[in-house]
């Protein structure tokens, strides 16, 4: 705050001395002009202000400073990480790299990074967010039928279509097995639900061919796939929530395969019983 002290008669010393204790002026009474008055006190509330936005412009620096310094550090850490094992038998290079062998997409754990910068943004800034996860339907089955080789290569032909669907801002990993993350960033979920949407219906509407050893021409197959959305601020505040959200969507998608869910207060139990 600023301080506009008053008097009827003062002496120089005074004045230095108010001065000097930080008032931001002395006004003489009585007052021959109310204008100066107001002026004077525009004038402190303006200065209050710019001093106001200089601080908070201030914090805001700060904070982005020490998040890119952070963001540094990390990927020097992860750089050297990579160094001290890069000549070591045995050690999963394609795990600490940050990218899953068989589809070359980012991995879980490059994922899990993502997600979580992602998320501190959104909130941070108050920006909508949306998640997906994405399950092929029936792997197992598929798997148990046709055998490791030929899903491997269906899973890396429904990869490249996904990665091919979504834009440059956007991000994709896979988890594990047939399952995906879809991280949309500045989007909210209804317009992300239109992009994962366009997803399934290209998926179910594609086939994916797979030489066999035994046979003269590509067997063809055709894979569906279940996704669960949740999306900030829409469905929560916290992006732990955010995650059990999606993975509860998820679930029930699941459980008629084929299809999109998006997260709702009638699945808020499932996401509760997820994270315990």
């Amino acid at each position: 705050f600023e301080c506009i002290m008053l008097s009827v008669d003062p002496t120089s010393s005074m004045m230095v001395e108010v001065l000097e204790a930080g008032a931001f002026d002395l006004l003489v009474k009585p007052f021959a002009n109310l204008k100066i008055v107001s002026l004077k006190v525009r004038q402190a509330v303006l200065k209050v202000r710019a001093e106001r936005d200089r601080d908070e412009l201030g914090r805001m620096l700060h904070a982005q400073t020490q998040d890119l310094v952070q963001r540094e550090t990390e990927a020097e850490k992860h750089k050297h990480e990579v160094d001290e094992v890069a000549d070591t038998e045995g050690v999963d290079l394609d795990a600490i790299s940050g990218t899953d062998p068989l589809t070359g997409l980012p991995n879980r754990r490059t994922g899990d990074d993502r997600f979580r910068r992602e998320a501190a943004r959104a909130l941070r800034y108050d920006r909508p967010l949306c998640i997906a996860l994405a399950s092929v339907d029936n792997l197992d089955k598929f798997i148990e039928y046709h055998g490791t080789v030929v899903a491997e290569g269906v899973l890396r032909g429904i990869a490249s279509m996904f990665a091919g669907m979504i834009r440059d801002v956007d991000f994709i990993a896979r988890r594990q097995g047939g399952e995906f993350l879809f991280i949309f960033p500045e989007t909210p979920k209804d317009a992300g639900y239109i992009v994962i949407e366009r997803i399934r219906i290209a998926l179910g509407g594609s086939s994916f061919g797979e030489i066999d050893a035994d046979a003269t021409s590509p067997a063809e197959f055709r894979i569906t796939a279940s996704f669960g959305m949740a999306g900030l601020p829409a469905d929560t505040m916290n992006a732990e929530i955010l995650r059990d959200a999606a993975e509860a969507a998820l679930v029930r998608a699941r459980s008629t395969g084929d299809t999109v869910v998006l997260f709702h207060a009638g699945l808020a139990s499932t996401a509760t019983n997820h994270r315990q």
